[in-house]
């Protein structure tokens, strides 16, 4: 089962659509490259390539730093792919100093397009016992520059969380810089996006095996300088009042077309057969996202504003 979720800030810079996959299927790395050295880890840091310019946050970067379960383009930048304190299961078991927790990464390209993969094998925790652990990879995809958090096999405590006063890991993006947040919040099987950063939140529990949250970044047609005429798409008059119209459609094929608030909350759809007249009534005054999810994948966004 596919969920999206629609995550926004402030309207400007980079913007994400995270996807939730509840029946995902864990894979190990086949041929990876051991970054953690034999011994066991606890609060150390590696940096590894990523094979190919990444974009993340409009930034552009060609390595990333892997630290207790999070990954750093630099200080105010980075994705949180399991944000608990972790450690190798043999540090947590006063254990002989060869690893049991090995973190390895991967380079696959398919169709010329690149992922990297980086993945935390039979994590421990830092506040967790020899049996809490986690399996998890993140990958950084060259196609689209969309980031996946996979979650494998685990078993983990709820008291792993509750010694930091949390009910579960922090997952999602983050950048300080310009203050744009995109992290997951309650249910992790139905996790809405939080833009605001606080450590008093976050998922709640721990999410199971094959899930697979992925982060995609999207931008609006209007900033698509030299894309198709098809698909640059417009929606007038902005603002509207009691109805609009949409054009920039006409010769592509349309699979959704979903209203969202401010607060990233789907407040309706349009017939992808009768777009073209839109009828607004309904709608209060405010801000309004527009998503237009194409047959090919291509998302494209519109912003409308809403007022009497």
């Amino acid at each position: 089962m596919q969920l999206t979720v629609l995550g926004f800030t402030n309207l400007i810079g980079q913007s994400y659509i995270v996807n939730v996959d509840t029946s995902g299927t864990y894979t190990y790395l086949q041929n990876p490259t051991l970054i953690s050295n034999d011994e066991y880890w606890f609060g150390d840091d590696w940096e590894i390539p990523i094979g190919f310019d990444f974009v993340f946050y409009d930034s552009v970067f060609d390595s990333v730093v892997v630290w207790q379960g999070s990954f750093y383009f630099n200080d105010d930048m980075y994705i949180d792919g399991y944000g608990v304190p972790l450690a190798d299961i043999a540090w947590v078991g006063d254990m002989p100093w060869l690893s049991l927790s090995p973190i390895s990464y991967e380079t696959i390209e398919v169709n010329g397009y690149k992922t990297t993969k980086v993945e935390y094998r039979n994590a421990g925790f830092n506040d967790g016992t020899v049996e809490d652990s986690i399996n998890f990879q993140v990958w950084l995809n060259e196609k689209d520059n969309s980031i996946e958090i996979h979650i494998g096999p685990n078993s983990v405590d709820p008291s792993v969380y509750s010694v930091q006063g949390w009910l579960g890991p922090y997952m999602g993006l983050n950048n300080h810089l310009t203050e744009e947040y995109y992290l997951l919040n309650g249910n992790p099987l139905n996790p809405y996006v939080q833009n605001i950063y606080s450590l008093d939140e976050g998922l709640i529990g721990t999410p199971k095996d094959g899930m697979i949250y992925n982060f995609r970044p999207f931008l609006s047609s209007s900033s698509w300088e030299g894309a198709p005429v098809a698909q640059k798409v417009q929606i007038y008059p902005n603002p509207v009042n009691s109805s609009a119209k949409m054009r920039g459609l006409e010769d592509v094929d349309i699979s959704s077309i979903t209203i969202f608030n401010e607060c990233g909350v789907k407040v309706g759809e349009l017939d992808v057969n009768d777009y073209k007249e839109i009828e607004i009534p309904e709608l209060s005054n405010g801000i309004y996202m527009f998503l237009v999810v194409l047959k090919d994948g291509e998302h494209i966004m519109e912003k409308i504003v809403v007022q009497d």
